[in-house]
């Protein structure tokens, strides 16, 4: 009985291991869909090691123990001895827009970060009111409706005249507040509608006083919105020298086109460039991936081979890191790109596409 029960528990095992290969797999065919449906192919591959390296690796100068265990483990791992590859073709490459540039000295931004919330420009809100005094009778837009200039909002039964007329929006834009109950009696002192022109907006950042004399005009900002992993660009168009009593801060405006996502309302937080620093050796922002607590580049090793270089990376700033260690001057790392190639590897390190 004790046999069967044992037997039955590696069954269940097996069975269990088999599930969690097929999500794996499912997985990572997800992460490179894009280019499979062009019919194109990323592989990994596991190459042995060079002579007299024994299982280390090393990229740029730098080397790393490869950890490995014996050729019994779970797939998507190496057999001692074996460094993974990832293989991307320069067609590929050219397609899906991967970039590689040298690691290099260079200067790198000090940046500070402080907290803001999006506002609509006040020369960009109308007020919709009455031309003359009368009762709501129909209601043709409401909070959130686009509109256009000359587009009718409302139409009002004149208590004057006793002929209805219609209210029209001044501007294009997006109605945001809304005070017209079909039946009420209104003035012309009554706010029917609230439009706003929402194409451009201002963002408002709270300046602490400890501050104030880093930040100043032109500086170069990075708007980080909630939910987004991509920041957008601008620069500080005005600094108010006036502290604020409650709060205690000043704020600086930027004023920025708004192509979609900049709700006013949302907080938001300005990564602002106060100053720079000269690096010993930086690499484009765009290049580094989060790896657990940490930092990783992938680094290219001919044409069409690439592998994942762990780094330290110390200051960041809006355009370069510095890189602390794990790279060497020179090293061409993927700058344009690199979460494309990190799903060929998770690919490879789920299971899929390497040999052993």
């Amino acid at each position: 009985m004790m046999r069967e029960n044992l037997n039955r528990k590696d069954e269940e095992s097996d069975a269990h291991a088999a599930m969690a290969r097929m999500w794996a797999f499912a997985i990572s065919a997800a992460l490179i869909v894009g280019l499979a449906a062009c019919g194109d192919v990323i592989t990994t591959t596991a190459s042995p090691a060079e002579p007299g390296h024994d299982g280390e690796e090393s990229h740029g100068g730098e080397s790393r123990e490869a950890d490995h265990a014996d050729d019994g483990h779970a797939g998507g791992e190496h057999a001692e001895g074996e460094e993974e590859e990832i293989e991307i073709s320069p067609e590929i490459q050219e397609r899906f827009g991967i970039v590689v540039s040298p690691a290099r000295p260079g200067p790198v931004a000090v940046t500070i970060d402080l907290p803001g919330e999006i506002r609509p420009d006040p020369d960009r809100i109308v007020h919709v009111k009455p031309r003359f005094p009368g009762t709501v009778t129909r209601v043709q837009k409401h909070v959130g409706d686009t509109v256009e200039a000359g587009e009718t909002l409302a139409v009002i039964e004149s208590s004057q005249a006793l002929a209805p007329y219609v209210v029209k929006a001044a501007i294009d834009g997006v109605v945001i507040e809304e005070h017209a109950p079909i039946g009420e009696a209104v003035n012309t002192s009554h706010s029917l509608f609230t439009v706003a022109d929402t194409s451009e907006v201002w963002v408002v950042l709270q300046v602490p006083t400890s501050d104030i004399r880093r930040v100043t005009k032109n500086d170069p900002v990075e708007i980080l919105l909630p939910g987004s992993s991509e920041g957008k660009r601008g620069t500080i168009f005005f600094v108010n020298p006036v502290v604020d009593e409650v709060t205690r801060t000043a704020s600086a405006r930027i004023v920025m086109a708004n192509e979609g996502g900049l709700n006013p309302g949302l907080f938001v937080t300005g990564r602002v460039a106060v100053a720079r620093e000269d690096a010993a050796l930086s690499v484009p922002t765009s290049a580094l991936v989060r790896d657990g607590d940490g930092w990783v580049v992938f680094v290219r090793e001919g044409s069409e081979h690439f592998s994942e270089q762990p780094v330290e990376v110390g200051l960041r700033g809006l355009d370069h890191a510095s890189v602390v260690s794990g790279l060497e001057p020179g090293t061409e790392v993927v700058s344009k790109g690199a979460f494309l190639v990190k799903s060929a590897a998770a690919r490879s390190e789920m299971g899929g596409g390497h040999s052993h």
